[in-house]
């Protein structure tokens, strides 16, 4: 199986290429068209979700598509009263399990983190999640530190703003 130094789960549009320009990266995106364009751009990318079960799920693809879920809005509609859905498409789940093994993951999955975690068994050392309050439907940020502390992990230092943070865990 092949090992990459990151995944990048929730990719969007592959921002970060030049932050990781020295590492091996597979890049998750769930969004046909974005995946696309990655695909374009010559980078390793898996075109799938990842969550608690392996399946298909409803993409809720947003005119800000940063904003994509399969989950519903609760607070992130009252936040940002611009977003609207403007296509769903069907798109292929697969738990985390099923990704090749990497030394950090970096989950980005728009309310969908605590249902990756939770059905997790092997995730790496370094963890980088960014956590939404009352954004969406799901668990909140704080469900998902106590899970990951629960399976060992340490949340390093973070400020939440405007409702959500980046955390990096560590074993």
């Amino acid at each position: 199986m092949e090992f990459f130094d990151i995944i990048h789960i929730g990719a969007h549009k592959a921002e970060e290429v030049e932050k990781y320009k020295d590492k091996s990266v597979l890049w998750v995106e769930p969004n046909p068209y974005l995946a696309e364009k990655i695909r374009e751009r010559k980078l390793n990318v898996l075109e799938c979700a990842v969550g608690g079960e392996n399946g298909k799920a409803i993409l809720n693809i947003a005119n800000d598509t940063q904003a994509s879920t399969l989950n519903e809005w609760t607070g992130l509609k009252s936040l940002h009263t611009e977003l609207k859905i403007v296509k769903q498409v069907e798109v292929k789940v697969i738990k985390y399990d099923e990704l090749p093994k990497c030394t950090q993951v970096i989950i980005d999955a728009e309310g969908s983190e605590y249902d990756i975690v939770k059905n997790a068994k092997k995730l790496p050392n370094i963890v980088t999640i960014e956590l939404n309050w009352d954004r969406f439907n799901t668990p909140n940020g704080n469900d998902v530190i106590e899970l990951m502390i629960s399976k060992g992990y340490r949340a390093n230092p973070y400020k939440i703003k405007h409702g959500h943070a980046d955390v990096t865990f560590t074993k």
